[in-house]
């Protein structure tokens, strides 16, 4: 390698990472064309393929360990840095044959986790199709691989409000568990299954599956399913405005969440709780909070929340005491880039919320003016606007008391 770069064939790229004790390199397009060529006419291709993706596979059953702990930002990079080599040898294994069964496992097993990651980092309608592709290229598959595939493809689904097709992939994937007898996924596809009726407005069915749930969730004693849960309940009562009940389910999950180390989480369950600050009139505590929330989503880079999490700032923005317009401009301006970006539109009530934000602000400001904070939102590089962010939110916090 040293050899190559000293001939402008390979460059060194970026220093070490998590899990890596070497540099990482590049090369041109041709010179990789050129190197695949030699390898598939010296008849080494299918296994240097075959150790590509078993490399591959491990490296992400590690991941998988990781993404609920402390690591899971380093690892969450790791991941968006080696996406190429994972498309790579997903596709490879795709085109397992019937009496390639190992082969057919990696592509299902490489899926599972995978989606995971998809949904963290927004890669919403690639995960889409690489699920979709997989699920229906191994109808014969393990049940309960099978199972984790249509759940998480369900989850990608319903962040694009594709509902109908979330309750159908869940529906099999729910039928599979009970088939099993997996109490602990059962839990995981009733939570999600509550997920999906508030998409289609019913409340009361939600609530209901989200109860039963908790109550098995408790049972099974596992804490970062309980958290997940606690979260979504405290969502569904907070939107119905039961913000006692909420607050204290929030606290809970964050307390469990902070005792796994679970950084994504923990930033969903201070996004929450920003929102209780927010409905309670405290638009102090609410900016500290959301404010936490979008630090740690950053880290993580997970697009479809920080675009919520700006949202829920706006709102604030607007609260009697700081009247932000600019800012709310900006935000909402930043939020409509990120979901066009990840292609997960507004649900209905989000849009007429956000509709109201935005005609507030068309009151108050000035077009140019309007325009101008429009077009910094849609354009400044998020961490950028984060960064400008962070240092006049004191000030909002000031002003409201």
């Amino acid at each position: 390698l040293s050899h190559l770069v000293d001939h402008s064939l390979v460059r060194i790229i970026e220093s070490v990472g998590v899990e890596e004790t070497e540099p990482r390199f590049e090369m041109l397009e041709t010179v990789r064309e050129y190197g695949l060529e030699k390898l598939v006419q010296g008849g080494k291709e299918p296994l240097v393929r075959q150790y590509h993706c078993a490399y591959y596979l491990e490296l992400v059953k590690k991941a998988q360990v990781n993404l609920q702990t402390a690591q899971q930002p380093a690892w969450l990079d790791r991941l968006e840095k080696d996406h190429p080599n994972l498309r790579a040898a997903l596709e490879w294994a795709l085109e397992a044959g019937e009496d390639e069964p190992d082969r057919a496992e990696k592509a299902l097993e490489l899926g599972v986790v995978l989606s995971i990651f998809w949904n963290m980092h927004g890669h919403l309608s690639e995960g889409r199709k690489w699920l979709s592709l997989i699920i229906n290229r191994f109808p014969a598959a393990p049940l309960a691989l099978r199972a984790r595939l249509l759940n998480n493809a369900a989850l990608l689904a319903s962040r694009q409000n594709a509902t109908p097709e979330a309750d159908r992939l869940l529906g099999e994937a729910l039928t599979h568990w009970r088939e099993l007898d997996d109490r602990r996924n059962i839990s995981l596809a009733l939570n999600n299954l509550g997920i999906m009726a508030i998409q289609r407005g019913e409340i009361a069915q939600a609530r209901q599956l989200y109860e039963e749930c908790l109550e098995l969730k408790r049972e099974l004693g596992e804490p970062f399913g309980l958290a997940v849960t606690l979260n979504n309940l405290g969502d569904l009562l907070l939107n119905q405005n039961e913000l006692d009940q909420a607050h204290s389910l929030f606290q809970e999950s964050l307390a469990l969440l902070q005792g796994l180390g679970d950084t994504h989480n923990i930033a969903l369950a201070l996004l929450n709780l920003g929102k209780v600050a927010s409905y309670r009139h405290e638009p102090a505590q609410a900016v500290l909070l959301l404010v936490g929330s979008l630090e740690q989503l950053l880290e993580v880079g997970d697009k479809f929340n920080l675009a919520e999490n700006l949202e829920a700032l706006a709102q604030v923005a607007t609260s009697p005491g700081l009247t932000e317009w600019a800012w709310t401009v900006r935000l909402c301006g930043a939020a409509a880039a990120l979901r066009n970006q990840i292609g997960a539109p507004l649900n209905i009530s989000q849009q007429s919320i956000y509709e109201q934000i935005l005609a507030t602000t068309q009151a108050r400001l000035p077009p140019p003016e309007w325009q101008k904070a429009w077009a910094e939102g849609q354009t400044m590089p998020l961490e950028q606007l984060a960064a400008r962010l962070i240092k006049v939110a004191p000030q909002w916090q000031i002003k409201s008391l």
